[in-house]
């Protein structure tokens, strides 16, 4: 097994299991199997919000319940991957409670690169050409806590902007698969579709729903308008007549990025002067 001190005396990561030899006093968390990454292809992404405030939590428990024994943080030895999420789960809790820096975190872990932990990548089947690297993650949660979308939020379901009870709530594939973006302006959800009068209906496996599943959730959000990515399988109407914008941005799926065209009207409606949030779909969702 790898150990390495995160926080002197008090927080460790390791790669794999460590020996409790006679006389060890420490504690251990492991995230592999806990938090997981769900993969459409061979991509691999941080991990959810949720995962990032279950996991605060988990580690405040530990911390309160035994407050003289330093604990490891330890992920599957000899994957890159879990080792990287361990490593993001850890930095992230840094970053929220204590307010530490992510420039002071990536000095922190200098000692490691690429070989040990795994950079993120998108979820395009093709090999991948951009990387997303920890300090990215731990850059983007710095600057949520500086805009306060998330802060501390103890046992609590409320961390800022955010509420993890609701965030799970929405996140389940069988509740529309919704997630917020940005606090106040943008949401992405999973790609609705004209079910000829039901809300929602189960198909091999999956849970589809149609435009009127999203009505009331998105009024009580204040959802002004709807983007379409991709290909509609609804009428636009279906949310026109409920009093919502629709916008259909669409651009072929193979395309690595949106062209300028497509990619500059999104900007223009993202950044209007109009009070309310702009509800974004592909086909799966975020």
């Amino acid at each position: 097994a790898f150990l390495h001190c995160v926080v002197e005396d008090k927080l460790y990561i390791a790669s794999g299991s460590l020996r409790k030899d006679t006389g060890n006093n420490f504690r251990e968390i492991y995230t592999t199997g806990a938090y997981e990454y769900e993969p459409v292809h061979d991509e691999f992404g941080p991990l959810k919000l949720s995962h990032i405030i279950r996991f605060c939590q988990r580690l405040d428990n530990e911390m309160s319940n035994f407050p003289d024994c330093p604990i490891v943080v330890c992920a599957e030895e000899n994957n890159p991957r879990e080792f990287a999420n361990a490593a993001l789960l850890l930095g992230s809790y840094l970053i929220i409670k204590f307010k530490t820096s992510a420039d002071k975190l990536r000095k922190c872990f200098a000692w490691a690169d690429d070989s040990i932990f795994e950079p993120y990548r998108d979820a395009s089947p093709e090999e991948a050409d951009f990387f997303v690297h920890l300090n990215d993650c731990w850059r983007a949660i710095e600057k949520a806590r500086l805009r306060d979308w998330i802060r501390y939020g103890g046992r609590s379901g409320s961390w800022g902007e955010y509420n993890v009870n609701e965030y799970e709530h929405y996140d389940n594939v069988a509740n529309g698969r919704l997630h917020i973006i940005v606090p106040g302006k943008i949401v992405a959800f999973q790609g609705p579709k004209n079910l000829r009068g039901r809300k929602y209906m189960d198909h091999m496996g999956r849970r589809l729903f149609s435009p009127s599943y999203y009505h009331d959730i998105f009024h009580a959000m204040g959802v002004v308008a709807v983007v379409c990515l991709n290909d509609a399988e609804y009428p636009p109407s279906d949310f026109e007549d409920d009093g919502f914008e629709h916008h259909h941005l669409f651009w072929p799926p193979a395309s690595p990025a949106p062209p300028d065209a497509v990619a500059s009207t999104f900007l223009r409606l993202a950044t209007s002067p109009r009070r309310g949030i702009l509800a974004l779909h592909c086909d799966d969702g975020l």
